[in-house]
């Protein structure tokens, strides 16, 4: 989803909401399979399964809706997407990475200074 923030936005006010909802990253995962992610202006919802060896969360989008009205209501076309997710070594963080599996596996792997390794994402205390 693209949307303009400075060229539709009425106020200083609203410019700054639209940056807080492409900025917001969040997940809910829920027992029945079922996922809900807060992710680049995007309310997505789908299906999910967990590889325990791996401790791979893998997140099948299903559908997508923008948090913000879109400029002109045009917003792009919805394609299906899987995104992963990893628990760290003690299971305490969850890293999202908003890439197909294959690439987030090798993003996971790496862990090198200067090397993307998701958003970290905590459980809820």
């Amino acid at each position: 989803m693209a949307f303009q923030m400075k060229d539709h936005a009425k106020s200083g006010s609203d410019a700054y909401k639209a940056g807080r909802a492409m900025a917001a990253t969040g997940i809910e995962i829920v027992k029945d399979g079922t996922f809900v992610l807060i992710f680049a202006g995007q309310q997505c919802k789908g299906d999910w399964k967990f590889d325990k060896e791996k401790g791979e969360v893998e997140l099948k989008v299903k559908s997508a809706q923008p948090l913000l009205p879109v400029p002109d209501g045009k917003a792009a076309p919805f394609e299906p997407r899987t995104y992963s997710a990893f628990l760290d070594e003690d299971n305490s963080c969850l890293r999202f990475v908003p890439a197909p599996p294959d690439a987030a596996r090798q993003m996971n792997e790496k862990k090198s200074p200067g090397t993307w390794n998701g958003v970290p994402l905590e459980k809820k205390k």
